[in-house]
């Protein structure tokens, strides 16, 4: 499994969610925020999970 890779990926969207919270944006529908982690979160799970 290419660990630098799931790690970029969930660092670089919990990085997004910060920054934008941090500058005081909002995103039009919380759910935006949590549906960009999720989808880090789901992404770097099935690159596990297609490597065990």
């Amino acid at each position: 499994m290419n660990y630098k890779k799931a790690y970029l990926i969930l660092f670089n969207a919990i990085t997004d969610v910060i920054e934008i919270l941090e500058n005081g944006m909002v995103f039009s529908n919380t759910n935006d925020a949590i549906n960009k982690l999720k989808s880090a979160q789901q992404t770097t799970e099935e690159m596990y999970i297609e490597n065990i």
